[in-house]
């Protein structure tokens, strides 16, 4: 059994891994079981959702508040007394989820990554800017950086854990 998933092994090898891809940050070939919302819980956040979007119709003079109301009693009342009937639209739904999730995700973190992060590594190499003092200097005999003020006396460090 592997010891944080509770499955079994995928690797065959002596070292005591149980993970194939153990190494990579990307571990593409595990199966996650997603575990979707109740039926009740569903059909109760679709009637909130139906009862809210009807009550703005109604408030802006919208004509379609009627049917709006209708679908919230609807599930509300599916959700309540029968809420098994909800299933098959809560797999849907969950199957719509994780769907959103593989596209949107990569998406908006290479939008952030591009578009925010790399830019400003290219602005402070252009200004010449290395807040991590990465840069290589030959004539540099030490690239330990003094502490001033000198932090605590070392035998106050002896039990950190």
């Amino acid at each position: 059994m592997c010891g944080f998933t509770g499955e079994h092994r995928i690797g065959t090898g002596n070292n005591g891994v149980d993970d194939k891809y153990f190494g990579s940050h990307e571990l593409h070939g595990r199966e996650h079981v997603v575990q979707g919302s109740s039926d009740r819980g569903f059909g109760y956040v679709f009637a909130g959702f139906a009862a809210l979007v009807g009550a703005l119709s109604l408030y802006k003079g919208g004509t379609h508040w009627p049917y709006w109301l209708a679908a919230a009693i609807m599930f509300g009342l599916v959700a309540f007394y029968r809420p098994s009937l909800l299933a098959p639209l809560n797999r849907l739904w969950t199957k719509l989820g994780l769907v959103l999730f593989a596209v949107v995700s990569p998406l908006a973190l290479g939008i952030v990554y591009y578009g925010c992060i790399t830019p400003v590594g290219w602005l402070m190499r252009l200004s010449g800017k290395d807040p991590l003092q990465l840069r290589f200097e030959p004539e540099r005999k030490s690239y330990w950086v003094s502490r001033q003020p000198p932090g605590p006396p070392p035998d106050s460090l002896m039990n950190q854990f």
